[in-house]
């Protein structure tokens, strides 16, 4: 459950594939190899990018502004987490809303998806797949929330074609626009995402694009 990821800046001297001195993190990089397959490693270093994961104060902030939205009112709410990692989210999830709940997560890397699978067994967990492939419905979440992915990533997703592609160049507002399909009417999204979302001209259409599906509730700019 303490597993978060190794994104963090000072795990990059145990992933430098040449270091011109050996230091203790050189030498953890070694025992993680020793530790995990090829293909395990391999999906370690992919999602290093990605990989560092909230902090309890950010998460227990979103609930509680969630909950002030009413979803406490629901009696079987459909939660989805669609950039779960290891299932932050998810695990500090008020507990009376915990029990109540149908939650769904989505994570890319495999290791980390087995993570999540052990943490929360009452989880359907799509592990492996990009959020693009997992077989959710359309219309069917009532609460979409995560720290999701941002980067000038673009996305192929089937369904954005035409008119849709400009949502899928940046792959922050793809997560966006992929969650709005998935919620239901009434539904509440609650993202942390970077600030090109709100701040870049360029992205202007994108955000009229979501402007004409969701009504902007508010937003907390973090340091």
């Amino acid at each position: 459950a303490r597993y978060a990821g190794f994104g963090d800046s000072a795990f990059n001297e145990a992933f430098d594939k040449h270091p011109y001195k050996t230091t203790p993190w050189t030498k953890r990089g070694n025992d993680l190899r020793e530790l995990t397959t090829e293909e395990e490693y391999q999906a370690i270093e992919k999602s290093r990018l990605d990989s560092f994961y909230t902090p309890p104060e950010v998460i227990n902030a979103m609930w509680t502004a969630l909950n002030h939205l009413g979803i406490d009112n629901l009696s079987n709410p459909r939660i989805l987490e669609p950039s779960a990692g290891s299932g932050r989210f998810l695990g500090f999830e008020p507990k009376e809303l915990t029990a109540r709940s149908q939650r769904t997560a989505v994570e890319l890397d495999k290791m980390t998806g087995r993570i999540l699978k052990h943490l929360y067994p009452e989880t359907a967990v799509y592990e492996g797949i990009g959020y693009q492939e997992a077989p959710i419905r359309k219309d069917s979440v009532d609460v979409a929330i995560s720290n999701i992915p941002f980067g000038n990533r673009p996305i192929f997703d089937r369904d954005f074609r035409q008119d849709r592609k400009k949502l899928t160049r940046q792959i922050q507002n793809y997560f966006f626009a992929k969650s709005l399909d998935h919620l239901r009417p009434g539904g509440v999204l609650a993202f942390i995402t970077m600030h090109s979302t709100l701040d870049d001209k360029r992205t202007r259409p994108v955000r009229e694009a979501l402007a004409e599906r969701a009504d902007f509730l508010g937003a907390v700019r973090l340091p």
